[in-house]
């Protein structure tokens, strides 16, 4: 991660992008046990959590948004 004036390079993995702004959220828990997500469709990772495009971040859900390669 560099800065170069007002725009932030962020890198990981094999992917890089510029950005005005970072979001960072730590120590919270998702709250979505109940929410019913996998019988909308929606992917669940190992860790019970929705799987989402890195690309995009959006939810992987079949039929809807392809999953990453």
């Amino acid at each position: 991660m560099g800065r170069d004036g007002e725009q932030i390079h962020v890198g990981w993995g094999s992917g890089e992008k510029t950005v005005d702004m970072i979001l960072l959220a730590t120590g919270r828990r998702p709250s979505i046990r109940d929410l019913g997500l996998e019988n909308l469709g929606v992917e669940l990772d190992n860790r019970g959590l929705p799987a989402s495009n890195p690309d995009t971040l959006l939810l992987i859900r079949e039929g809807l948004i392809p999953k990453s390669k």
